[in-house]
C-alpha cells in the first residue's frame, strides 16, 4: 500500500477542510492508460469497499484515511506520495519504486513488478511483467 509523507497528509487535510468533507478518504488507485501504460488517480471518496485497504496518515488531529483498491494495492507497494510547494515544483507527487519507467508528466508509469517480493529472487524485472496484460494481471488478484 501507498504511504503518505506528513506534508502530503496536511496537504489532503487542508483540502478537505477546504471542501467541509470530513469525513471523505482520500482514493488512490491505478487504471491501464496514460502516455506510459498504466495510471495514477486521487479522489476523495466516501464508498469504501470491503476489500479496500485501508490506512490513516498525518497527525494527531490532522490524520487522514486513505483506501486503496486491491489490485492497486499489489502496484503501490512501496510507493510514497508526497506534497512539494515551492518554485520548482509544486503539487502532490508520487515516487513508486515498482515503476522502472516514468513519464514527463508524473502521472503514468510502466513496466512495473506486479510479483510477490518473495518471488521476485532479488530482480526488479519479473517475467510476469514481460508476459502478461495488464487486464489479466488484474485478474490474478480478484
Amino acid at each position: 500500500m501507498i504511504t503518505l509523507t506528513d506534508t502530503a497528509a496536511s496537504k489532503v487535510r487542508d483540502l478537505l477542510d477546504s471542501e467541509g468533507a470530513e469525513e471523505l478518504a482520500l482514493r488512490v488507485a491505478v487504471r491501464p492508460g496514460g502516455c506510459s501504460g498504466f495510471s495514477y488517480e486521487m479522489f476523495f471518496d466516501g464508498d469504501i469497499a470491503s476489500d479496500d485497504e485501508q490506512a490513516m496518515f498525518g497527525q494527531d488531529l490532522r490524520e487522514v484515511k486513505v483506501v486503496v483498491d486491491p489490485a492497486s494495492a499489489q502496484l503501490l507497494v512501496g510507493a510514497t506520495l508526497d506534497y512539494k510547494d515551492g518554485l520548482d515544483q509544486s503539487g502532490f507527487a508520487i515516487t513508486n519504486p515498482n515503476a522502472s519507467r516514468t513519464c514527463g508528466c508524473g502521472q503514468s508509469f510502466s513496466d512495473i513488478c506486479i510479483a510477490p517480493k518473495e518471488n521476485r529472487n532479488g530482480c526488479r524485472r519479473h517475467w510476469l511483467c514481460n508476459t502478461l496484460s495488464w487486464s489479466s494481471a488484474l485478474s490474478l488478484f480478484d
